[in-house]
């Protein structure tokens, strides 16, 4: 595998710890038991401002064993990730490698807590939301020049 792909996976994996970790995990869900919602789907909707970052993990029908254990491993990867930041004897640079070390983890982690179907979701949403993404950035345009 060339240093391009591993790169592209290294980013693909943090950017997912990273919306999981900044996903606020000592707020709520909203609770699922509306008598109106699909029985179907097990999995809660975000509460608000967690919408943003946890909308790669919509649609992947999580159990409540589950859900409990991704937030358990989002609870964990914030306390070390608080640690790393308020560790004022760091270097900026080794504040950097051990946070990556904690994000490249905390992926691993909650990886083995999904079904390959799971990470197969999971896969096409991230797609979707980089898409969505990249669509909704502003096109760079060249500086204006001044008007004499």
């Amino acid at each position: 595998m060339n240093n391009t792909k591993i790169t592209k996976r290294l980013l693909l994996a943090s950017s997912l710890v990273a919306m999981l970790v900044m996903a606020a995990p000592g707020k709520a869900q909203a609770p699922a038991a509306d008598a109106t919602q699909d029985q179907s789907q097990t999995q809660a909707a975000p509460a608000k401002g967690e919408g943003k970052h946890m909308r790669a993990f919509e649609n992947l029908n999580l159990t409540d064993d589950q859900k409990a254990q991704m937030k358990q491993i989002r609870t964990d990867s914030k306390t070390q990730l608080d640690a790393v930041n308020a560790d004022t004897s760091l270097a900026a640079d080794a504040k950097q490698a051990k946070i990556h070390q904690i994000r490249k983890g905390t992926h691993e982690q909650m990886m083995k807590v999904l079904t390959a179907d799971q990470k197969k979701q999971l896969k096409q949403n991230m797609r979707e939301h980089r898409s969505e993404r990249q669509q909704s950035q502003p096109q760079s345009q060249p500086p204006a020049t001044p008007q004499q």
